[in-house]
């Protein structure tokens, strides 16, 4: 029988894979949202609240982290996160600028040229009549032809489908490239000294886990006022639960001393009580949907 003590190395492989682990789905989270707004051309189902208020706890959470000296996972977690806030951001801002409800917005010169276009082109009631009583297939093509871009095809639809695997394989081969690097390199992704209480990491670290543990409920609201969840990924959800729980269980599989807790508490807080919002947010897609 194997007895795991608090210093039991297989204590610290099992933190350093659920580390490992962790940080794989952090790599990767934000991509299903990022590819759901490019095939949507819409940023409008994400609250923009509370990817503002994931920036702020994503700086905070990157300061209290280096500053206190927490597990390496933390570090490299907090300062991913605040580059993907600033792309799905970067995205979401320019398609409520230059697209509305999936279209390309048209400049007002465009506009101009169009409205004239539909002036001087030729207006033969009697010769459409004609074709639309007696060509009613025709009629049909015309009626498809003009809801095509609203309606996407099977063809399209498969595309899109395809397109979406090979992205998130993609970011998967991409992510674990990246855990291995920092495994052969022998980066530990536990404790990265032996540290003590310190104000200002401490006040950071909980400010931010105080920031994350709401950051949910503005997209809460947001699906409840709409009662939609069209354009918003499940996935990136339960990537980010995934990634929480991998982290905390690499916490403690490390050591449940509480001089190795009570420092860390701020970081454990963050991860532990997001998910019990993101299930209010799956229990969302479920009756949305």
């Amino acid at each position: 029988m194997i007895f795991i003590t608090t210093t039991s190395p297989i204590r610290h492989v099992i933190s350093q894979f659920f580390g490992y682990l962790s940080l794989l789905f952090s790599a990767i989270v934000t991509i299903p949202q990022v590819y759901e707004n490019y095939v949507n051309k819409s940023g409008d189902s994400v609250s923009m609240i509370m990817l503002w208020i994931w920036v702020v706890a994503d700086l905070l959470n990157f300061a209290g982290s280096v500053m206190q000296g927490i597990i390496f996972t933390a570090i490299v977690q907090a300062l991913y996160f605040l580059l993907t806030d600033i792309i799905i951001i970067t995205q979401t801002y320019y398609y409520r600028f230059y697209y509305k409800d999936g279209k390309l917005l048209q400049s007002d010169s465009e506009e101009t040229i169009a409205q004239s276009q539909q002036l001087i082109a030729p207006n033969d009631n009697s010769s459409s009549n004609i074709n639309s009583t007696t060509t009613s297939y025709g009629a049909v093509q015309a009626t498809d032809s003009g809801s095509s871009n609203s309606i996407p095809s099977p063809a399209t639809h498969s595309m899109s489908k395809r397109i979406n695997t090979l992205l998130f394989k993609t970011s998967v081969i991409f992510a674990m490239i990246v855990v291995f690097y920092f495994y052969s390199v022998g980066i530990d992704m536990t404790f990265t000294n032996d540290y003590e209480l310190s104000f200002w990491p401490q006040l950071f670290g909980y400010l931010s886990a105080l920031l994350y543990a709401f950051s949910r409920v503005p997209q809460i609201m947001q699906n409840y006022k709409t009662k939609s969840v069209e354009g918003l990924s499940i996935i990136m959800f339960a990537l980010t639960l995934a990634s929480n729980i991998a982290y905390i269980i690499s916490f403690f599989a490390e050591s449940t001393e509480l001089d190795h807790i009570i420092p860390a508490l701020p970081w454990i807080l963050g991860s532990a009580v997001s998910p019990f919002l993101d299930i209010i947010i799956f229990y969302q897609f479920y009756i949305y949907r």
